[in-house]
């Protein structure tokens, strides 16, 4: 009689479905929309990686994203020109279910491709310091501190 409680208590969760947790990519010229709804009963925690295929040393990535149950995150990020690959990973550490393109975890998603627009050179996409698309100091959506759309500092948004 106990064997029975005992399997039911300490039995691995049910898989949860593909769809309860979703990435979408949404492109304008060079910034670029990255959305995670997240549909599941428990708290995630996700992170994406932006490969350039061209040359992949050039990567974006998010931090550590916690986000909550039936509740949605968008980041803006200014990608330079080029065509990228975007694989993400979210996974809920009470239950252990995963979610994403299977990096480290269940594949229930492909990485998405994309295109950042190309712009003449030193314009939108520019890797210069100071240039809109930067990826060094002062940019518009520079990955550096201080920047309007920094990873560092305030560039998330709840929906």
């Amino acid at each position: 009689m106990a064997a029975p409680i005992l399997a039911a208590v300490f039995a691995p969760p049910a898989n949860a479905a593909p769809e309860d947790v979703t990435l979408s990519v949404d492109v304008r010229g060079n910034f670029v929309d990255v959305a995670i709804t997240n549909n599941s009963s428990g708290m995630i925690t996700c992170n994406w990686v932006a490969t350039n295929d061209a040359n992949p040393e050039i990567k974006n990535e998010s931090p550590h994203l916690n986000i909550h149950p039936n509740r949605g995150w968008v980041i803006t990020t200014v990608f330079i020109d080029g065509d990228y690959h975007l694989s993400w990973s979210c996974g809920d550490a009470l239950s252990g279910e995963t979610w994403g393109t299977g990096e480290t975890g269940r594949e229930t998603d492909q990485p998405h491709a994309f295109t950042a627009a190309f712009s003449p050179a030193g314009s939108l996409g520019s890797t210069g310091t100071g240039s809109l698309g930067s990826l060094k100091y002062g940019g518009l959506a520079s990955l550096e501190y201080g920047s309007l759309g920094s990873l560092e500092y305030g560039s998330f948004g709840l929906s």
